[in-house]
């Protein structure tokens, strides 16, 4: 009896020993060989609470400060402790209480081309040339190249070879006459200039004005007012009878005017 109740009690004591070797002080994080880009969580848990001394290392430096700690574990404050964290290889140890094997893990700063602050691997604009980077491939460009831009008229982040709308004026660049500029979209008489441009839109010789004024549409070319002397004033504005208006005396002779058809004018005259 004597013996059992010895053997019993030194498996106790061997498995007290050994689980109190690392005075119940876990690292959870960082993980071994883990390789991190951005700065580690360290984490360390507690099973049977604050150790009575407690110290821990990282690449030499005393960063125990660092650590906020309660009864269940202690926590980095990350922060802080990235000031201490090394390009490559780094080594993470708790010095007190002692048992526990170092953690080694690697870090490398994550490529930041723009300078943005956000790592190319998360960057929707790598080079940060105001194009995206699945446009720029669109496009045939270097998203990887500030200096290789698309053309992107309106400035809308879209370039110009996807863009519907080049000008942003809303008119489809297949819908407008002028897909480059913002303040045009259509020639009603195909003259080159835009209609918000065009004094005459239609292009009657009678100005958008005169047009409005009489009442004839200025949109419509055969919507046009009488103008016998084609000086683009509509009679009915002229200030005096012009010397060819119908039925008056020029040099003593009467004049008349009659407009055929298509534009053509017959004369035919008489002595007073």
């Amino acid at each position: 009896m004597s013996h059992r109740f010895l053997l019993i009690n030194f498996v106790c004591l061997f498995f007290l020993i050994a689980g109190c070797s690392d005075g119940g002080v876990r690292v959870e994080s960082p993980e071994e060989d883990a390789e991190y880009e951005t700065t580690p969580e360290f984490i360390l848990t507690f099973s049977n609470g604050i150790p009575v001394e407690f110290q821990l290392s990282l690449n030499g430096n005393d960063v125990t400060p660092l650590f906020d700690v309660a009864e269940t574990g202690a926590i980095g404050q990350a922060p802080q402790i990235q000031a201490y964290i090394l390009e490559g290889a780094n080594t993470f140890y708790v010095v007190k209480p002692e048992g526990i094997d170092p953690v080694e893990f690697y870090f490398s700063t994550p490529q930041d081309i723009d300078g943005d602050g956000i790592s190319d691997s998360d960057d929707l604009d790598i080079d940060g040339d105001g194009i995206s980077n699945i446009y720029e491939e669109q496009a045939g460009t270097d998203p990887l190249d500030v200096n290789s831009v698309p053309d992107d008229f309106d400035g809308d982040g879209i370039p110009d070879v996807v863009d519907a709308d080049m000008d942003n004026d809303g008119i489809a660049n297949a819908e407008d006459a002028f897909p480059r500029n913002p303040i045009e979209s259509s020639d009603l008489d195909n003259d080159g200039i835009g209609d918000n441009s065009d004094a005459d839109r239609d292009g009657d010789g009678i100005s958008n004005a005169y047009e409005i004024q009489v009442g004839t549409d200025p949109n419509d070319s055969a919507s046009i007012p009488i103008d016998l002397n084609g000086d683009g004033v509509p009679d009915s504005l002229e200030q005096s009878p012009s010397p060819d208006a119908e039925g008056i005396a020029y040099l003593g002779v009467d004049v008349n005017v009659r407009v055929m058809e298509g534009g053509g004018r017959t004369y035919s005259s008489s002595r007073g």
